[in-house]
């Protein structure tokens, strides 16, 4: 197993596709004497490396089989989970993030973006009120808080939240989503084989 995990994991830094071969290799060489524990590690691994390969679908199977996830793999679940219109599953998760951290952001857009699909979005605005009260010096939650007050219509309080926005920070991205790298690769660190 080792030798497969070392390479799937070399292989996925370089975003090989090879590398989903070596780790399928690896979580079928697993020792019998492995602890539950080291196999999750294992199924952890490699829903990171389909993440990294964009294969959500098989990635959100192998997270949902491992028990303890970080932050940013909890959120990672919820936008899989979203996207395949589990919503209340999804919200689920966000609420996690939440407990585990009060005020993690990601876990507050990952709320908001959820409420929006379902028809909520006065919540979602609501959840930006709340980061904004937090810390008002954050230009890009007046960015994201601006284009739910849009979908609500409220086309004054969506220039309010960019003007606001632009005076924090200028060169702030009027297109900013703070969701858009949450799957990404770069967020993604791999352990070494055991």
């Amino acid at each position: 197993y080792k030798f497969y995990w070392k390479n799937a994991i070399y292989l996925a830094k370089m975003y090989d596709k090879k590398a989903l071969t070596m780790m399928d290799k690896a979580i079928e060489a697993i020792p019998t004497y492995f602890t539950e524990k080291q196999v999750s590690v294992m199924y952890l691994e490699r829903a990171k490396i389909r993440c990294m390969l964009k294969d959500y679908k098989g990635s959100l199977n192998d997270y949902l089989r491992v028990g303890n996830l970080s932050n940013e793999d909890v959120l990672r679940v919820a936008f899989m989970l979203k996207s395949q219109e589990k919503s209340t599953l999804a919200l689920s998760y966000c609420n996690k993030l939440l407990d585990l951290e009060l005020g993690f952001s990601s876990g507050c857009a990952c709320i908001a973006d959820v409420y929006a699909d379902a028809g909520k979005v006065d919540y979602s605005v609501r959840v930006y009120d709340y980061l904004i009260n937090r810390d008002p010096n954050v230009p890009e939650h007046y960015i994201a808080r601006s284009k739910y007050k849009k979908l609500l219509g409220d086309k004054v309080g969506e220039r309010n939240d960019i003007y606001i926005a632009k005076l924090k920070n200028p060169d702030v991205d009027k297109n900013y989503s703070p969701i858009t790298d949450i799957l990404l690769a770069k967020n993604i660190e791999l352990l070494n084989a055991f």
